[in-house]
């Protein structure tokens, strides 16, 4: 038999002896990819929400205080008061998502293909 067919032979039944496995991890792979994928479709959406938002209350502000109805400094307190919630709140998401990916980093090692995981 010339070499060329045993090695055909061989990586062939490797891959029919461990097919299975191989392919859970790349289903399991690609399902990981949807899931990033319709995070950054959502994230995409929420930021031309928040602009288009942030636009009409500009204008809309903008309109007011031409008028005469509201007084300038309204709008800058009330941001200024979301921005001293939100700010920590931020970054208590930001430490606890870096936590939780420092923990399932580690709990990943070893997890690779032929390692038999």
């Amino acid at each position: 038999m010339p070499q060329s067919a045993r090695l055909s032979k061989a990586a062939g039944g490797h891959i029919r002896a461990n097919g299975y496995s191989y392919r859970k991890k790349i289903n399991l792979e690609l399902a990981r990819i949807r899931r990033v994928r319709d995070l950054q479709m959502r994230g995409v959406a929420l930021v031309g929400t928040a602009i288009a938002a942030a636009l009409i209350s500009t204008f809309n502000y903008l309109y007011s205080v031409a008028d005469g109805v509201e007084p300038w400094w309204l709008p800058p307190a009330v941001v200024l008061g979301v921005l001293c919630v939100l700010l920590p709140a931020a970054a208590v998401l930001v430490y606890l998502h870096l936590l939780h990916k420092r923990k399932s980093a580690g709990s990943r090692l070893g997890g690779g293909l032929g390692h038999g995981a």
